[in-house]
């Protein structure tokens, strides 16, 4: 049996809010592992410099080896020598590293005090994702696959009549048996190609206890005129 690799992303001065957004995305893929900025809102990293120099060789080394680490510095804490030290060691052993500068404009802007808004946090997790998809190139299914697995999702919500925003299904039974061997990115990839084709829709699950998304057929007539067999259950 082929022993799993191991990836890590150590991402320095990620606000602690994020942190379970980006573990759930990247879980079947990259290990994410952080050190976090200060609790109290500062600009400084909430463990001692020292003690963060260590977090960071001692996550890279839970990785397969060196070249399966990522370290991700962002733009939003004072700059600690410990810290950067040991970055460039385990660069020079063979780890990949980013580091962005204080103010970088294709990052949101982080101010002391500041609260992080839905937004602000939309944007970083786009940002730190785009640093990891670089360096660790999610695999993709083939277009045949991915036009297979498009079909399943449109086929399951039209045998149980899921067509309007009121008649709706969760995002784990769309899921459900389908694309199994695929992780959060590629089936986030997927969602989005169905709802700019204006194929599917989706809004938060409003429910009384409810979490994460509801989807449904946007365009029924489009559906079909794009997959002719979903007209068996439409």
């Amino acid at each position: 049996m082929t022993t799993p690799v191991v990836r890590v992303a150590i991402l320095v001065g990620l606000p602690s809010t994020v942190l379970q957004r980006l573990q759930s995305r990247f879980k079947e893929t990259v290990r994410i592992s952080s050190i976090a900025l200060a609790r109290d809102g500062g600009l400084e990293l909430e463990p001692l410099p020292v003690i963060a120099g260590h977090m960071v060789e001692q996550f890279a080394d839970t990785a397969s080896g060196y070249e399966h680490v990522l370290v991700v510095t962002l733009p939003y804490h004072s700059r600690v020598n410990a810290v950067d030290e040991t970055v460039s060691l385990v660069q020079e052993m063979g780890a990949h590293a980013s580091t962005m500068p204080p103010g970088d404009a294709k990052w949101p802007r982080l101010e002391k005090g500041r609260g992080m808004d839905n937004d602000f946090q939309r944007q970083l997790i786009e940002c730190v994702s785009g640093c990891i998809d670089r360096c660790f190139p999610p695999e993709r299914a083939d277009d045949a696959e991915l036009e297979a697995i498009k079909f399943e999702i449109l086929r399951g919500l039209a045998t149980h009549r899921k067509m309007g925003p009121n008649n709706h299904s969760h995002e784990d039974d769309l899921w459900k048996s389908r694309a199994q061997g695929l992780g959060p990115r590629d089936r986030d990839a997927i969602v989005r190609a169905l709802m700019t084709a204006g194929l599917l829709g989706r809004k938060k699950n409003k429910s009384v206890g409810g979490t994460g998304w509801v989807y449904w057929i946007a365009d029924v007539a489009a559906a079909c005129a794009a997959y002719p067999e979903l007209t068996k259950w439409t």
